[in-house]
């Protein structure tokens, strides 16, 4: 957890937390969301020959 707050203060990934109750001190879980980009040769195997030939932004979803 300390990490994810960590990203999020630098503004590298956002977390989400998730708790019980909106005055909860127990988290229940969280995820983080990160922008990336991918290049099409590392995609070509999953989605063919559908990709631009450029970079294609993505989001990665972590889990903690």
């Amino acid at each position: 957890m300390k990490h994810a707050y960590r990203n999020d203060q630098a503004g590298i990934g956002r977390a989400y937390v998730i708790l019980d109750a909106p005055d909860a001190t127990e988290i229940l879980g969280f995820y983080t969301l990160s922008a990336s980009s991918a290049t099409p040769e590392l995609l070509k195997p999953v989605l063919g020959s559908r990709l631009p030939k450029y970079l294609l932004p993505v989001s990665y979803i972590g889990m903690f």
